[in-house]
């Protein structure tokens, strides 16, 4: 339904239902956020582009956040975010 708010802790249980049951096998997951940097643009200049990190092992140790300092997959995205793109992302 559109206007419909949700808060974030039901897009996180989402995000983790979705991942459990669509990438169940392998790494398609990686193909997925990739194709996802090709579609934002990645590598034409002057497109959005979104980058992949992989945060291997032990994280980033001397991080200020403690997410980043535990193993995990970061994505960034450095394309422009407007305030119809919050409204969208949380409807």
């Amino acid at each position: 339904m559109p206007g419909l708010r949700q808060p974030l802790s039901a897009h996180i249980q989402q995000i983790r239902n979705d991942l459990r049951e669509r990438y169940k096998g392998g790494f398609p997951i990686l193909k997925e956020l990739m194709q996802n940097a090709d579609d934002a643009g990645g590598g034409v200049k002057g497109a959005s582009a979104s980058e992949l990190v992989l945060l291997l092992a032990k994280g980033i140790p001397d991080s200020h956040h403690v997410l980043l300092q535990t193993p995990g997959l970061c994505l960034v995205n450095d394309g422009d975010f407007t305030a119809a793109d919050a409204i969208s992302i949380s409807s």
